[in-house]
């Protein structure tokens, strides 16, 4: 009886040290599901956030291909379009309009390395312009030399786009 009386007597700090033992796995299961839901929100808000900004860069290619395919729309009816064409053109797109970030778009036509003298002599003519030539010269074989620009702030910008 005295082995007895002395165990009940040692349990009274085991009793505190199971409930303290319980307490604490339960505190730190709670908090380790509290990171995990916060972790999983944090996570969807993120996950929202990236498709709204997909869809708005989707939305944005979608306009900038449509206009894309006006253009090549424009440039397939006509050998080489005159200032009026092209300004009627680009008054009906209204690109500045359903294209932010559009500062100017213009007309480039390539020419191969033999069409440049003819190219040169037409544009003077046409502009009535002497001085007329494709800047900066270059012998490669394939030249884009802008020749219709938009907003129409200079009749022609000659320069060559390859070139750096």
């Amino acid at each position: 009886m005295h082995d007895l009386q002395r165990r009940l007597i040692s349990l009274p700090w085991l009793l505190p040290l199971m409930v303290f033992a319980l307490l604490s796995a339960t505190t730190l299961y709670i908090r380790d599901r509290q990171v995990e839901i916060e972790y999983n929100a944090a996570n969807e808000e993120l996950n929202r956030t990236s498709a709204a900004y997909t869809s708005n860069i989707d939305e944005r290619l979608s306009l900038h291909t449509q206009f894309l395919r006006s253009v090549a729309a424009f440039a397939s009816t006509r050998h080489f379009p005159d200032e009026t064409s092209w300004r009627t053109f680009s008054d009906e797109v209204q690109a500045f309009e359903h294209l932010p970030g559009m500062y100017a778009f213009a007309y480039a036509r390539a020419l191969n390395k033999g069409e440049k003298d003819s190219y040169t002599v037409d544009m003077r003519k046409r502009l009535k312009n002497d001085q007329f030539r494709i800047f900066p010269p270059t012998q490669r074989e394939i030249s884009l030399p802008v020749t219709l620009k938009t907003p129409l702030v200079c009749r022609i910008f000659n320069r060559d786009m390859p070139t750096p």
